[in-house]
């Protein structure tokens, strides 16, 4: 009984819902994921085309090779800031304004 006693407070505390740390980091990583893993395969098949052309080809290969870099590099960048961004933490407060007024709800 003394162990339920010690339960039940904890049990009945208000459950604050786990968020999105931040939507827009969200939207964000995926759009540099998307774009970096395309330059990637962009770059890499620019590369292989211009593997064994003429000497000319060179400043084409160089491109390519700086696109893929630059894909890289978007992706490891996009991947954290996906992952950092969808982190879930509990809200603490909230803000509403209305028309009839303004409400500031927290909690420490």
């Amino acid at each position: 009984m003394v162990a339920l006693g010690l339960v039940a407070p904890a049990a009945m505390a208000e459950e604050r819902p786990a968020v999105p740390r931040s939507p827009e980091m969200v939207h964000a990583g995926m759009v540099m994921t998307g774009l970096g893993g395309f330059a990637v395969v962009t770059g890499g098949l620019v590369v292989l085309q211009t593997r064994g052309a003429e000497p000319q080809a060179t400043e084409t290969r160089a491109a390519g090779a700086i696109i893929a870099a630059s894909g890289a590099v978007l992706l490891a960048v996009g991947i954290p800031v996906w992952t950092i961004g969808a982190t879930r933490v509990v809200s603490t407060g909230s803000l509403s304004v209305g028309p009839g007024g303004m409400t500031l709800r927290g909690s420490f």
